[in-house]
């Protein structure tokens, strides 16, 4: 379980846009993955070539928990049914037929770098370490541009790409992210991110770190208000977001 004393990691940092309380308690009380983020780990297992295991049956029984028994305590492999291999492989050959993500997607994979910012540790995983580059691979139910940027905005991909790029020392390399649809057809949307919008998502993570240095330093962790928030009629112009989601009006 990572601590308040490991380097900071972007897959935490992001929480601040919800709150401190929330990153706080993603650091402290990890949530377990959900259903679309295993398939997303799973495709990156096969997708770059990772060590993982193949189990031609359904997780749960007695050959299951004997096969469990018998692993090796230090044996991480992530272990994959048959299904989910054969339908994260239909992901994995889209993007193999698409000429403009196998380019981006060439170069180091998977690479774990550190680096110091505003005299703290920071840490990260970079999917693709390529020349000049480096690529993020995203699994989505939706790869529409419009859609994706949209969604890709309010999970703070845009941040996490500079924190990147800047976490290897290159400010000036490209960045893109090669989106791939869950169902079929497997639709591959390849992003470049303008420098804009890479200059927007690296005020982001730079605001969401001198937030949470204060919150290091004071100890205290608020949630989304310190007040009575008066309950008023809402402006409709507004997104309903709730759970961390946007919603349609009904």
């Amino acid at each position: 379980m990572r601590t308040l004393r490991d380097p900071r990691h972007f897959s935490t940092l992001k929480n601040m846009a919800r709150s401190p309380a929330h990153y706080l308690s993603s650091v402290l009380e990890p949530r377990e993955p959900t259903a679309p983020m295993r398939f997303g780990n799973i495709c990156h297992s096969i997708l770059f070539r990772q060590p993982h295991i193949v189990w031609p049956k359904q997780r749960r029984g007695k050959d299951w928990e004997a096969f469990e028994a018998s692993r090796p305590a230090n044996d991480t492999r992530l272990v994959i049914t048959q299904d989910e291999y054969d339908r994260a492989r239909r992901v994995c050959d889209a993007i193999g037929a698409n000429p403009d993500a196998t380019r981006v997607l060439v170069g180091q994979h998977e690479v774990e770098r550190t680096w110091s910012m505003l005299c703290t540790p920071c840490a990260g995983r970079l999917d693709v370490l390529g020349d000049r580059y480096v690529t993020e691979f995203k699994t989505t139910t939706n790869s529409h541009p419009a859609t994706f940027m949209r969604g890709a905005m309010r999970l703070g991909y845009h941040a996490q790409l500079p924190w990147y790029i800047d976490g290897v020392g290159q400010p000036d390399w490209d960045a893109y992210i090669v989106a791939v649809e869950v169902a079929p057809p497997y639709a591959v949307t390849v992003f470049q991110l303008s420098p804009r919008v890479l200059q927007e998502g690296r005020k982001l993570y730079r605001l969401w770190m001198e937030q949470l240095l204060v919150c290091e330093s004071t100890n205290d962790w608020p949630a989304y208000c310190q007040s009575v928030v008066p309950f008023d009629m809402p402006d409709y112009d507004q997104p309903l977001i709730i759970d961390g989601e946007e919603v349609e009006a009904a």
